[in-house]
């Protein structure tokens, strides 16, 4: 049954959707959350925290019980900003509780207490021990969990029945864990030596019993501990076949009692003997009966039908070897045995023990199974879509513990595109989850609206167990800052006003991180508004879109205005800081930089652009276009392409006041540059393509040609192996003309210098190797005009270097040379080392033996 809702309220005016009860975070303006509260009591008031994590006692959401932590389950959803603009952390907590009123649930713990579960009997496993202490702690466990008196335990303790006086049989009613009394009896009963024979099916049979005497409605629940094959079981009646295995539905007071197997046999020979065994089988309901199994498992089957969940725990199982009781055969191996075993429990109810640790630990989680059906979440879920105006971050959501008490088993939590669920949630008294994710403002969708409350997720829904309603979250708002993005018109015209128009036109486009984005809008300037105008919105399609400060993933905006043209005017843009300011001049001039004897301009070139008065000095980049008003002007570079020539020559420019072009006081009326061979000539002409009047004349521009420097060629004699220098070497450098260079070497012979080499294609050969060394491959060195060069052939390693100042640029190649007595390496070594170790050898044996001539001679002239 589900606790009455209380239902978070929101309000909706035209700064968005927000909270009508809310709480904030200080210094976060740009989040706000849902006030927690209790049905009965309205909302808690709190209204500002700081939002961490780990505080698990503000701006709940309570729900049955009182309005304190008796309540059965609390809830909250919250955001908090992070250091990212527009990413936003949001948190679900679910907390529990335990069942103030529950339906008590019993228990009957079915142990075996056959001798092989003695450590002198199964090799050494105190098997015994584990079942003893896993017992004790259990019962303990329950009542340090504060539900001893909703827990009701029995206990029955089973081993073989060799006798009608005989039971094999130990209990102890079920009653409390609470009463201690009861507790010590069961454990009293543990301390007893354990004895011979599995009779599994009468210790089920017993803890059934001991449910049913029970009439309550209280919940049954059988945990089954052995430790392999039952020995013992009652004879079949009735049969049928379930899961691929005979089981019996019926059964009779008699017992079959195989004792060394699960497998019936019998002795043959007269007089009967224990060394003539034979498999043995009855057949019931046209099935076979061949082993204690069929009746065990029809035990289990008819428990578990009766509404009881049984769980069971096989320790340490083997293989079962049949009626030979010799370990070298098998009537059922080890994993039909587990097979058979896992059939007893209900589904998803059976576990192995492969170590006493493992019994202590099943125990230790049967309580949590027990304990759990007092939670007051057990198998919950939540459901939660993601807000309209928000996309998840990369990070994938997590889930943690964070009550007092640990979650053993965390939910699961599954996120798509449109929505986060956690599913399996059980939680008891004072126990809790956190999920956590991110998601991201979509501030770059065109209906975003800045400081504009959008609501985080849509509505977010709990149900705290699979019967029970759902209650809903608070949902949090989140909303973003917008930009203004000023621009202001300033205009040259002093030549012609008339041609100003009354309002114009700008695209404005958006960097991040310097890079243009595809996003364009179109903004307006009037003369009304004295040309300036503090843009938050833009038009798009038609359509009115903000200007957002940052984009979906937090990184900011820089608006800049991309094109601005007017009829009659050169426009320059210059931006700073989401500021731009757009002049609109008459005239311009445009410098074009070009390398000599080609039209490939080059950049990097400045010129200084004076007035005859002296009032205005421009420095203009190649390339850029300069506002002008009429008047007398001088050009000159005042900065060399990196690796180009400066020159010092001066252009004379004059704009006249009626807006006509003058050079040396001659009309300018080239609309193109004059071309030179494959090159151009300096001078001016009119740039038609970049005027925007009827005549196409308000933008002159001036080419100018920039001849590289030469280059200085520095060649340095390694040794191919080592790397180190040579000396010994003569070089020729010979140019497409035919000349031969001769180059300046260093004091050590092992550096070549060819200085004052123009652009063209040039033939480096070694005339002569050092001595002992193999001469190197002719190298072709080739230089452009525009100043890259280029070197091919040979074994080499070089590099070019530009130059700013008055030295040359710079070529540097390093030209090894292979020594004559080291072979190639092609294949390895080759047979020279072993020729040379052979030598030696040799030397080595002449000698010894002429010594041992000499000694032997002087021996015998004694």
């Amino acid at each position: 049954m589900t606790a009455a809702n209380i239902l978070p309220t929101y309000q909706t005016t035209n700064a968005g959707t927000s909270p009508s009860h809310a709480w904030t975070i200080p210094g976060q303006p740009q989040v706000i959350n849902h006030q927690g509260g209790y049905g009965s009591d309205g909302w808690d008031n709190v209204t500002q925290w700081d939002g961490a994590p780990d505080n698990t006692e503000n701006s709940y959401l309570k729900f049955g019980g009182n309005n304190t932590n008796q309540s059965d389950y609390q809830i909250r959803q919250y955001a908090r900003q992070t250091a990212t603009p527009g990413l936003f952390d949001v948190f679900l907590n679910v907390k529990g509780n335990k069942q103030m009123q529950s339906k008590p649930v019993d228990v009957v713990l079915v142990t075996d207490m056959s001798g092989s579960m003695n450590a002198s009997s199964n090799g050494g496993f105190d098997r015994v021990s584990a079942v003893r202490n896993g017992i004790k702690n259990f019962m303990k466990s329950i009542n340090e969990a504060g539900i001893g008196d909703y827990v009701n335990v029995g206990f029955v303790g089973f081993a073989g029945q060799d006798g009608p006086n005989i039971s094999g049989i130990r209990t102890e009613n079920i009653d409390r864990i609470s009463n201690s009394n009861h507790v010590d009896r069961i454990n009293q009963i543990l301390a007893q030596d354990f004895q011979s024979g599995t009779f599994t099916q009468k210790g089920l049979r017993e803890g059934q019993r001991m449910l049913a005497n029970d009439q309550s409605s209280n919940k049954k629940m059988m945990i089954l501990l052995t430790d392999g094959w039952p020995t013992q079981s009652y004879k079949v009646t009735q049969a049928q076949k379930k899961d691929g295995q005979v089981m019996g539905t019926a059964f009779s007071q008699e017992w079959d009692y195989p004792g060394i197997s699960s497998q019936f046999w019998q002795f043959n020979g007269n007089p009967p003997s224990w060394q003539q065994r034979s498999p043995k089988s009855y057949s019931v309901d046209g099935q076979e009966i061949r082993d204690t199994w069929a009746g065990t498992l029809g035990e289990a089957y008819l428990i578990r039908g009766a509404g009881t969940k049984l769980h069971a725990l096989g320790i340490q199982l083997d293989k079962d070897s049949g009626y030979t009781d010799n370990n070298s055969d098998t009537y059922l191996t080890k994993t039909q045995v587990h097979n058979r075993m896992a059939l007893m429990a209900s589904p998803g109810q059976y576990q192995d023990a492969n170590s006493v640790e493992d019994v202590e630990n099943y125990l230790v989680e049967q309580v949590k199974d027990v304990t759990s059906e007092f939670y007051t979440v057990k198998n919950g879920t939540v459901h939660n879509p993601i807000g309209e105006q928000f996309t998840y971050a990369d990070a994938q959501p997590e889930v943690t513990s964070v009550g007092k008490e640990p979650v053993g088993t965390l939910p699961i939590v599954t996120r798509d595109a449109q929505q986060l669920d956690v599913k399996g949630i059980s939680l008891g008294r004072d126990q809790e989850i956190q999920v956590h994710y991110q998601v991201h403002l979509k501030t770059e969708d065109r209906n975003f609206q800045p400081n504009f409350w959008y609501q985080v997720s849509g509505e977010t829904t709990f149900k705290p167990t699979e019967k029970s309603g759902s209650v809903t979250f608070g949902v949090p708002s989140a909303k973003a800052s917008g930009t203004k993005f000023q621009v202001t018109k300033q205009w040259i015209d002093d030549i012609d006003r008339t041609k100003r128009p009354d309002q114009i036109q700008l695209e404005i486009g958006r960097k991040v991180a310097d890079q243009l984005t595809d996003w364009r809008a179109i903004g307006q300037l009037t003369a009304a508004d004295n040309w300036q105008k503090m843009f938050t919105k833009g038009l798009q399609d038609g359509q009115s879109v903000w200007l957002p400060a940052y984009n979906n993933q937090g990184q900011t905006f820089d608006y800049q205005v991309l094109n601005e043209q007017t009829a009659s005017y050169v426009t320059k843009v210059e931006h700073q800081d989401n500021q731009a300011t757009v002049i609109n001049c008459q005239y311009g001039l445009l410098i074009n930089k070009v390398v000599e004897g080609t039209t490939s301009p080059v950049k990097g070139a400045k010129f200084t652009v004076s007035s005859k008065d002296g009032h205005q000095v421009f420095t203009v980049e190649s390339g850029q276009c300069q506002l002008l008003t009429p008047g007398d002007y001088t050009i000159q570079e005042s900065q060399a392409p990196l690796g180009f020539k400066a020159d010092s020559a001066t252009f004379h420019l004059t704009l006249t006041s009626d807006g006509q072009w003058l050079s040396d006081g001659q009309a300018i009326s080239a609309t193109t540059p004059e071309p030179d061979g494959d090159g151009l000539k300096d001078g001016f002409s009119i740039a038609k393509t970049l005027s925007h009047n009827a005549s196409q004349t308000n933008v002159v521009q001036l080419t100018k040609n920039n001849q590289v420097k030469p280059f200085t060629l520095l060649v340095k004699k390694t040794d191919a192996q080592t790397s180190l220098p040579l000396a010994g070497a003569q070089f020729g450098l010979k140019s497409l003309s035919g000349d031969t260079l001769i180059p300046n070497t260093n004091r050590d012979a092992t550096e070549f210098t060819f200085t004052h080499l123009m652009p063209g294609s040039y033939t480096l050969t070694e005339l002569q190797a050092p001595k002992g060394y193999f001469r190197a491959e002719p190298v072709v060195i080739t230089v452009s005009p525009d100043g890259r060069a280029q070197v091919t052939g040979g074994s080499k390693q070089w590099s070019t270097t530009l130059t700013t100042d008055q030295d040359d640029n710079q070529i540097t190649l390093q030209v090894p040379n292979r020594n004559q007595a080291i072979f190639p390496k092609t294949g390895g070594a080759g047979q020279l080392p072993y020729f040379i170790v052979a030598g030696c050898l040799v030397s080595v044996g002449f000698l010894l033996s002429s010594v041992y001539q000499q000694v032997q001679r002087r021996r015998q002239g004694k």
